[in-house]
């Protein structure tokens, strides 16, 4: 049994994956309360750098880095953001629940997210709205501390459905000590994407 549940990740991670990417898969599948097969978790990867782990089995989900250098930066941005002492800043973001450091490993609270990797997300009534609101909220409170999550593009958006807030996850480009400028820059990048959303009206 396990070794036909290998070969069929094996088979799918060769599928889905960049082949410098598969340990980095099977290191965080490894760390996962249970058996991770193609029907209960998805293996992804967006840039190349990193992949992310989805299991529909627990409430987190998992990112492993190839460049610990770039781990090391976004475990640096997290430990900017809680040094702020601002609880508040969490609602804005998906919190980072834990770091493994031996495996260039982040745990992240797991979020709705409104990308479903189609060209045009549709959302009912006031969703358009309510994102603009609750995203350009999180980039200025962020940048009120020099914080930035570096890429907030739709892809990179999700509903926290403990508060029902839209917030930014993915800290491949995060950084800390960033200028108004580059908040500036991450205003525009943000309602730039919006013209991907189309509001349904109710009639």
């Amino acid at each position: 049994m396990i070794i036909a549940l290998n070969e069929c990740m094996d088979m799918y991670l060769d599928e889905m994956l960049e082949t410098n990417l598969h340990n980095c898969a099977k290191l965080a599948m490894s760390l996962l309360p249970h058996s991770c097969t193609v029907e209960n978790c998805i293996v992804t990867s967006s840039n190349g750098s990193s992949v992310t782990v989805v299991s529909k089995l627990v409430d987190y989900v998992l990112q492993a880095y190839l460049n610990p250098m770039r781990y090391d930066k976004i475990k640096q941005f997290w430990r900017s953001l809680m040094e702020t002492e601002d609880p508040n800043l969490l609602t804005y973001v998906a919190p980072i629940l834990d770091f493994y450091d031996k495996e260039f490993i982040i745990k992240v609270k797991k979020v709705a997210p409104l990308d479903r990797f189609g060209a045009i997300i549709y959302l009912p009534g006031e969703g358009t709205r309510n994102i603009q609101r609750d995203i350009t909220d999180a980039i200025e409170r962020l940048g009120e501390y020099g914080l930035s999550q570096g890429d907030p593009i739709l892809s990179n958006i999700g509903q926290d459905l403990d508060t029902q807030r839209w917030v930014l996850f993915d800290y491949d480009n995060a950084r800390a000590d960033v200028s108004v400028d580059a908040i500036a820059h991450d205003l525009d990048t943000f309602k730039s994407s919006l013209r991907w959303i189309m509001d349904i009206r109710a009639p």
